[in-house]
C-alpha cells in the first residue's frame, strides 16, 4: 500500500487508517443539547428550505431524516458516537 495523508491508501483509492477506541457511547449516555440548540436548528432549517426547499434533494434528505428518528425512537435502530485516536506507527 502506498501512504497518504489519510494513511494507507488501498490500491481502489480509499482511505485505511489505523485507529483504537478511546470511548463510546450509546446515544441514551449523551447529554441534551443546550437550551438554545432547538433555535439554532430552526434557524439553519429554515435557510436551507429558503435556499433549496424545491429540490428533490432536500425534499429526500427530509424524508430519510424523519425516517431514521422514527427508528431511533422506536428502537428499532441504535447509535452510538465512538471517539477514535489514530495509532502511532508502533501500535499500526
Amino acid at each position: 500500500m502506498v501512504m497518504g495523508p489519510c494513511g494507507a491508501v488501498r490500491p481502489d483509492g480509499g482511505c485505511e487508517v489505523r485507529a483504537h477506541p478511546v470511548d463510546v457511547a450509546d446515544f441514551r449516555d449523551i447529554i441534551a443539547p443546550p437550551p438554545d440548540w432547538s433555535s439554532r436548528v430552526e434557524v439553519v432549517e429554515r435557510e436551507l428550505h429558503r435556499r433549496y426547499g424545491h429540490t428533490p434533494e432536500l425534499t429526500e434528505a427530509d424524508e430519510q431524516s424523519g425516517r431514521i428518528g422514527r427508528l431511533l425512537r422506536s428502537g428499532q435502530l441504535t447509535s452510538q458516537v465512538i471517539l477514535l485516536r489514530a495509532a502511532s506507527p508502533a501500535r499500526a
